[in-house]
């Protein structure tokens, strides 16, 4: 064979061998070419974070991209507080023993509580006065009470409570509520540590469960509903259910009718009591004038017996009245000073009430 034809073969053998090692390449390198952009595509929604919740103003609560919830406790019951005491809102409160409404308008508070067992008690606070008219339902009639003080609506909306249960209960889960553009968070545990244990009076609580709803747009924890089972501080075992309330309204509240009643048989009266002087001073300090002649009686808390002396002319307000407490005797000035009676330091003390039908008032002369 000539060398011509010996290079001719060596051509074609190289041709194919070349041949094969391009075609393998082309494809090979097709093949990761196809399958790059599935790769890249999985990639893409593995690390993609779509917000549960909506674009907020909130400062107390933000969303982190491993969907979990972060709660500024002071930021949250800062806007809590905030929104209901410049607002007025309708609170309804239900606890294993009651339910509680409260309303509020720009001058007034009113509440009512209504126990399971028991009967019904109003009260009613006006911004102009420090003061707090209490109705109370008996079963044999009707009872006038007051406090002097203004109605302390902070009270009501349990500030204490939701920074315990953030505190120290972790949040389980959480959703956005866009009927009515609030934010549900669920908390929730079955091992409480002794901190929130103590807070809650409770020895050993097995299981705590609460479910908060905030306002997105007002900041304000619009209703929570917790329940705790265990045993209560007392050792006894317990189911405690709470549920709140809060609803923003226009809410204008007039003065209640029971009101007119309460200032014509209620009394409010201040009492100073010096036992070393046997002497009593009490002053008249507002509503309602006792009548000249009203009986008043003295219960003695030491001997458990009573006496009854009566009023020497009309008890107005800022008018003052003087109890001398002499042996056996307990004579009475108004508005004129008396002599010191005897010691009584070693005395029990008296409890006095002022008339009968109605009573005006009651108070109490201890050591």
């Amino acid at each position: 064979m000539d060398i011509k034809k010996i290079f001719i073969i060596l051509i074609i053998i190289l041709s194919l061998i070349l041949g094969g090692v391009i075609y393998y390449s082309v494809t090979s390198d097709t093949e990761q070419d196809e399958q790059d952009p599935i790769n890249e595509s999985t990639n893409e929604t593995e690390d993609e974070f779509n917000p549960i919740l909506p674009n907020h103003s909130l400062n107390s609560i933000e969303e982190r991209e491993n969907y979990t919830l972060d709660i500024d406790i002071d930021e949250l019951i800062n806007d809590h507080e905030s929104t209901v005491l410049e607002n007025n809102v309708n609170i309804e409160q239900i606890d294993e023993d009651s339910t509680t409404t409260i309303r509020t308008d720009d001058t007034s508070v009113e509440k009512i509580i209504d126990p399971i067992f028991g009967t019904t008690e109003k009260q009613y606070s006006n911004n102009s006065e420090d003061i707090t008219y209490i109705k109370n339902n008996l079963y044999d009639g009707i009872r006038y009470d007051y406090k002097l003080e203004n109605f302390d609506i902070t009270e009501q909306i349990s500030s204490t409570k939701i920074t315990t249960i953030i505190n120290y209960i972790p949040i389980q889960t959480y959703d956005y509520n866009e009927e009515d553009d609030s934010i549900i968070v669920i908390l929730e545990t079955d091992s409480p540590s002794d901190n929130l244990s103590s807070s809650l009076s409770y020895l050993e609580p097995d299981k705590i469960s609460v479910e908060l709803q905030i306002s997105i747009e007002h900041g304000h924890i619009k209703h929570i509903n917790s329940q705790i089972i265990g045993e209560d501080a007392e050792g006894v075992s317990n189911v405690d259910d709470f549920e709140q309330n809060i609803e923003l309204t226009n809410n204008n509240i007039a003065e209640p009718s029971w009101l007119t009643e309460l200032k014509e048989e209620t009394t409010i009266l201040s009492q100073t009591y010096s036992p070393e002087q046997g002497l009593a001073l009490i002053e008249h300090k507002g509503l309602a004038t006792i009548p000249e002649h009203t009986t008043i009686e003295l219960y003695d808390l030491e001997n458990e017996r009573s006496r009854n002396i009566q009023l020497p002319s009309d008890f107005e307000e800022g008018d003052i009245l003087g109890l001398q407490f002499t042996g056996n005797d307990v004579n009475v000035s108004l508005n004129e000073e008396l002599d010191e009676g005897d010691n009584l330091e070693e005395h029990e003390g008296y409890v006095i009430v002022f008339g009968s039908e109605p009573e005006y008032s009651t108070i109490e002369l201890l050591p």
